[in-house]
């Protein structure tokens, strides 16, 4: 009798499998189609995140704030796929590892990663290096490039990617380390933000590092190329400016 249930249950499963997985398609595709042009004002990431500081008063909250990506200053768009992905425009979704231009330095697992990639793992998953974890970031990897395409993917990302201590997205990078929005960042800003992205837990708020220094130069340097290349200007002879120093305005959770 047990070994006849036993037969009925797997029969039944394999029968119910391919509606499942159609059923489970369909709900993947509705919501790529609602964040396609809703604000994404929660992530995984966050809440998470968010949820693990509660009990810690030491800690900041999640700081975070939607803006349009034509309220991002062109400096940050810059400075980002200069340290992120400088391919963006180019490829699919995916670039090889091997390939220097795309991801400028970086030789971690997470930085091998195109923007796509990362807007996909930052949205609809959570950090993870399974195979399980790869397959489903491929798969809305490939979703997000079909469905949204570049602009709204690099807008989406630009609001979601941590940017330091429960700091996610431009404009709340932008409010707290230098009390502006984030359409008016200067390009000397705009580096720092986007090299805070390669390790943004570590940032110090007394003293910054001296990778992250070089980090913030080197971008500023690729920067200056790139405008030279793509829009006819002159790189700026200045890539550092010594003075420089954020300034942090930060919400102690209470």
């Amino acid at each position: 009798m047990n070994k006849e249930k036993i037969k009925y249950g797997i029969v039944l499963s394999a029968k119910l499998l391919p509606l499942i997985l159609v059923v489970v398609w369909v709900l993947t595709l509705v919501w790529v189609g609602v964040l396609k042009s809703h604000p994404v004002n929660h992530t995984p990431q966050m809440l998470v995140y968010d949820f693990s500081k509660k009990g810690d008063s030491l800690k900041y909250k999640v700081e975070h704030e939607w803006v349009p990506l034509d309220s991002i200053s062109e400096n940050l768009v810059m400075a980002v796929l200069a340290a992120e992905d400088r391919n963006f425009f180019v490829h699919e979704g995916f670039a090889l590892k091997n390939d220097s231009d795309s991801i400028a330095g970086r030789q971690d697992f997470l930085a091998q990663k195109t923007i796509s990639q990362r807007t996909a793992n930052a949205v609809f998953l959570m950090n993870g290096k399974t195979w399980f974890h790869r397959i489903n970031e491929t798969y809305y990897t490939v979703m997000i490039e079909e469905f949204w395409g570049k602009r709204r993917i690099l807008e989406v990302y630009l609001n979601s990617e941590l940017m330091g201590e429960g700091i996610f997205g431009a404009e709340a990078a932008s409010q707290i380390y230098f009390r502006k929005k984030a359409g008016d960042l200067t390009r000397d800003e705009a580096s720092f933000i986007a090299a805070t992205i390669e390790n943004p837990l570590a940032i110090n708020e007394q003293h910054l590092s001296d990778s992250l220094i070089c980090r913030k130069k080197k971008i500023l340097e690729d920067m200056s190329l790139m405008m030279k290349v793509k829009m006819g200007k002159k790189p700026i002879d200045e890539v550092e400016n010594t003075k420089f120093k954020p300034v942090y305005r930060r919400k102690w959770r209470g």
